[in-house]
């Protein structure tokens, strides 16, 4: 289960596993292949993965979105992690 916030249509989620210095498996396979299913709520979507990195523009637009949604762990996650936290936007 993933905290999300909305942007339009889309879903967007960290990609922080927690803060660890490994990504989440989710997110490598999504790097591989956009194309996935979630289950939100009792719907199940078929979306598109777009994966934004820091210091992108698309980062610092949706950045709030994730603040809101995670109730400050992404601040905290993005301090102490080694590792940028890419932010997913998922797309139906």
């Amino acid at each position: 289960m993933l905290a999300y916030g909305k942007d339009g249509d889309a879903y967007v989620v960290m990609g922080s596993n927690f803060g660890r210095a490994r990504p989440p498996g989710w997110l490598v396979n999504l790097g591989a292949d956009p194309h996935a299913e979630v289950n939100v709520g009792r719907r199940r979507l078929a979306v598109t993965a777009e994966i934004a990195m820091p210091g992108t523009p698309e980062y610092g637009r949706l950045a709030p979105v994730a603040r809101g949604a995670t109730m400050g762990i992404f601040d905290r996650y993005r301090e102490t992690t080694p590792r940028p936290i890419p932010l997913v936007r998922l797309v139906p």
